[in-house]
């Protein structure tokens, strides 16, 4: 085979590969939670298998959620706070804020 060819067929096997990682990495969720006019700390914020924590000011972030349709899902302590339908795009997503 020529080297030329071999060359050509190894690049296009690795751009495949990365093609093949980057589709697979999925979305990053965020949002946040309050309570009325309060964020809400140290909740668990769940899409899927996927979940994330609340910050001091309420937000989450969750990364690589593949799209599709989820309940997302906030506790704390082991109690569901609140269940909401979400849909996930390709692209990052954020959660218009989630009130409690």
């Amino acid at each position: 085979m020529n080297r030329r060819i071999a060359v050509v067929i190894i690049l296009t096997l690795m751009i495949l590969g990365f093609v093949r990682v980057a589709q697979g990495q999925g979305a990053e969720v965020t949002g946040e939670v309050y309570r009325g006019t309060t964020p809400v700390v140290n909740c668990t914020v769940s899409v899927g298998e996927k979940f994330g924590f609340t910050d001091v000011n309420g937000r989450f972030r969750i990364d690589n959620v593949r799209a599709g349709q989820y309940t997302l899902v906030v506790s704390r302590d082991g109690k569901k706070l609140k269940e909401q339908s979400v849909v996930i795009g390709n692209g990052n997503t954020n959660i218009p804020r989630i009130i409690l």
